[in-house]
């Protein structure tokens, strides 16, 4: 009967640890929060999910994704890469697993404290002398055994501060789960810039090899024209400078393509001897939104934002926290203990409750300054970050629109500019235009040429400032779906 009286009551107990929550507005609060950070952002986050519970890459993903070396890589091999193996997402993802622990252990108050104790024990006396009158007396060594053997539950019914401090536990996991969000968007928005800077170097180093082989079909040209006594031996120089100015291009060309390739790989994360390869062009993009309707999806979209909403919900949090330190604490719990003790078996149990307030604490009064002088940090950070955020997306919209119009005049401009060297070269042959017409026509189509790689690859730089402006998943738009 006592048995099971005390787990009666042990089952009491856990419903009553079920049903204690944060009474009514403050509940739909605390609950609606957790469900923003967990469910309307569980898509943004792909990388959160993507590795193990432990937070590490799996050996096979870096086998897998070392493999996919040997072949040109596309945007999206890129972006995965970089998801796979950036350190900076492992961080990020650790911090996310602290917090999901803090809260934990927040939450944890709301349930018993169940313990099994057992203890024996052996206790050896002493034989002493006694001075009695008319004598000593000597005592008699004992030794004494103990057992003893009991389930025990401790339950907090009710503390004050404890919907506080669990809200504000919740509101510093969404800060580190926006904060994960929001390193990725950074990381694939790095590797997209420089994935299009890295393929505008490929084509200006072709652009400059072209150059190359134009001018020695110059020096040939001029060479027949100077054995057929049709021109004077100056007519060498200017191509020769062509050409030496062309083969001094086609070198910083590839040095600067090299350079690009390596940061890229440094960025992925990436360290093999395996020449890395891209393969892709150009996409043909254009600002289709109004400004107006883009700062309004930056505002509700971007992770960097969301994360500052939520550090202000911790702060005003701890406003309150600190303001029931230095007020009036109450608190309710209980005991229940059911064991043998040497011999004898029963049960104990008490209820008790408690109030607390401090009389005189000047560190009390400085903690709810602190926690308020925080508060009102946190609200002024968010009011500059959206300030800031509105100046990127507007930013990123206006080099859109000039990008795109540079690629329709860029183009104009090659075609151009291509026709003029023609005309050139014929005049040339037919000994009615001095080579120097041909060179500076050759140096007009190079630096259309250049234009035209320079004002098509920045277009594609600019969508993706734009699209990580506005908080667009840039996994899901340039990475596709895996």
């Amino acid at each position: 009967m006592r048995l099971r009286y005390l787990v009666l009551m042990l089952v009491a107990i856990l419903m009553g640890a079920q049903a204690s929550g944060p009474p009514g507005a403050l509940a739909a609060e605390a609950d609606t929060s957790a469900q923003q950070a967990t469910g309307t952002r569980a898509a943004t986050v792909v990388a959160a999910t993507d590795a193990p519970p432990g937070g590490s890459v799996a050996p096979s993903a870096d086998a897998q994704a070392l493999a996919s070396l040997d072949r040109p890589l596309s945007l999206a091999d890129c972006l995965h890469l970089a998801v796979q193996l950036r350190p900076r997402l492992e961080a990020a993802r650790a911090d996310l697993e602290s917090a999901q622990a803090a809260t934990d252990r927040q939450r944890a108050a709301r349930w018993p404290l169940v313990e099994a104790v057992w203890d024996w024990r052996t206790n050896q006396t002493l034989a002493r002398p006694l001075r009695l009158e008319g004598g000593i007396l000597t005592s008699r060594a004992e030794r004494t055994t103990t057992r003893e053997a009991s389930v025990g539950v401790d339950f907090i019914f009710w503390d004050s501060s404890q919907h506080a401090a669990i809200n504000q536990a919740r509101a510093s996991e969404e800060v580190a789960w926006y904060h994960l969000g929001d390193t990725q968007r950074q990381l694939l928005e790095t590797v997209a810039t420089l994935y299009y800077t890295a393929l505008a170097n490929e084509k200006m180093a072709e652009v400059t090899a072209s150059a190359v082989v134009s001018a020695r079909r110059h020096l040939d040209l001029v060479r027949g024209r100077i054995e057929a006594g049709t021109a004077a031996e100056a007519d060498r120089l200017p191509v020769e400078v062509e050409l030496a100015q062309a083969q001094l291009r086609a070198v910083q060309a590839e040095d600067a393509l090299k350079q690009s390739l390596a940061e890229l790989r440094a960025t992925l994360g990436v360290f093999s001897d395996i020449p890395l390869r891209l393969t892709a062009q150009p996409e043909r993009v254009t600002a289709e939104e109004e400004l107006a309707a883009l700062w309004e999806r930056a505002a509700t979209e971007r992770d960097d934002l969301e994360a500052l909403r939520a550090t202000v919900r911790s702060r005003e949090w701890a406003a309150r926290l600190a303001k029931m330190d230095a007020g009036l604490s109450v608190q309710l719990s209980g005991h229940a203990e059911y064991g043998r003790y040497s011999g004898t078996t029963g049960e104990s149990w008490w209820v008790g409750a408690g109030a607390s307030a401090p009389l005189f604490s000047k560190q009390a009064r400085a903690d709810v300054k602190s926690a308020e002088a925080g508060l009102a940090a946190a609200k002024a950070n968010l009011a500059d970050a959206e300030l800031m955020v509105r100046q990127a997306v507007e930013q990123a919209y206006l080099s859109l629109r000039d990008a795109s119009e540079r690629v329709a005049q860029a183009a104009k401009a090659v075609e151009s500019a291509q026709v003029n060297l023609q005309a050139a070269e014929e005049r040339y042959a037919e000994g009615v235009a001095t080579i120097i017409e041909v060179t500076d026509a050759e140096q007009s189509l190079r630096e259309a040429q250049a234009d035209d790689v320079q004002a098509r690859y920045q277009q594609n730089v600019a969508a993706v400032q734009l699209r990580s402006a506005v908080g667009e998943d840039l996994l899901l738009t340039l990475g596709g779906s895996r």
